[in-house]
């Protein structure tokens, strides 16, 4: 997975690239306050967060460690992989 992460962080611009890995910083700490999180229907412990056009995708573990497993442009086959 962080293979995908790394080559559609190096298309980006710079300043997405900024604002995605600030907020996957905050979520990977478990720091949610002030982004926009909704649980995904029908999948176990499964949350995405909107960064403008784009989602990032993160499970949380048992041990409540939060691990960001997808980040994409939203188009119709955005949910469709998970």
């Amino acid at each position: 997975m962080a293979d995908k992460i790394a080559r559609l962080l190096a298309k980006l611009p710079p300043k997405q690239v900024k604002v995605l890995l600030y907020v996957m910083t905050k979520i990977t700490k478990g720091n949610l306050d002030g982004l926009d999180v909704k649980i995904l229907r029908g999948l176990d412990n499964k949350y995405r967060v909107r960064v403008g056009n784009y989602r990032i995708i993160f499970a949380v573990r048992e041990r409540g460690e939060h691990v960001v497993l997808y980040v994409a442009k939203r188009d119709e086959k955005t949910y469709k992989d998970l």
